[in-house]
C-alpha cells in the first residue's frame, strides 16, 4: 500500500511541475500594459545556456539566452538600453544588439525562438536581464495583425 501511495505522491508532484506553465495565448494590450518591456527584435543566435548560482551557492538555475536584433523599443526603452547584455554596434548606424533570457528546456516555461526571425516579445527585468518565459507574449512579427501594429505604435499604451 505505501508503494502505491508514493506512485500516486510522485504522479501528482510531476503533474504539477509539469502543468506549471500552461497559459492561455496572451491578449495583446493586456500582455503589452503588463510588461516592463515590449519590443521587436531578430534572433541571431541562441540558444546558448547561461548557469546563474544563487546567493546562497546551494542552487544553479540554467536560462537559455538568445541574442538580439532590436529593431524597435515599443515599452521600457530607457530600460532595456542599460540592462546586462545589451550594447550598441556599429559606427554609422549603430544597432541595438541584447540577450534575452528564457527557463531553460528542462522547464515547462522555455520559449524557443528561431534564429533569423523576427518577433515581438514581451517580458520583465530582473536580476538586470531581459526575460521572458512561455505566458509572454511573443510571436513571430510576420504574424503581428495590422491592428496590434497600431496599437503597439501607441494605442495600447494609452490604455494602461
Amino acid at each position: 500500500m505505501s508503494s502505491l501511495y508514493m506512485i500516486v505522491v510522485l504522479l501528482c508532484a510531476v503533474f504539477t511541475v509539469s502543468q506549471a506553465c500552461l497559459c492561455a495565448r496572451p491578449d495583446p494590450q493586456d500582455a503589452f500594459c503588463r510588461s516592463s518591456f515590449v519590443l521587436r527584435a531578430r534572433v541571431l543566435s541562441g540558444p546558448r545556456n547561461d548557469v546563474t548560482t544563487s546567493d546562497d551557492q546551494l542552487l544553479d538555475f540554467v536560462d537559455q539566452v538568445y541574442s538580439l536584433k532590436v529593431i524597435e523599443i515599443f515599452k521600457g526603452k530607457e530600460n532595456v538600453t542599460q540592462v546586462k547584455g545589451t550594447h550598441f554596434f556599429g559606427v554609422r548606424n549603430p544597432s541595438l544588439m541584447a540577450d534575452i533570457f528564457t527557463p531553460s528546456k528542462m522547464f515547462s516555461c522555455y520559449v524557443h525562438l528561431e534564429r533569423g526571425v523576427e518577433y515581438i516579445l514581451a517580458g520583465y527585468i530582473y536580476d538586470n536581464k531581459l526575460r521572458m518565459h512561455l505566458c509572454h507574449w511573443h510571436e513571430p512579427w510576420a504574424n503581428v495583425t495590422p491592428l496590434q501594429r497600431k496599437g503597439l505604435k501607441g494605442q495600447f499604451n494609452v490604455a494602461c
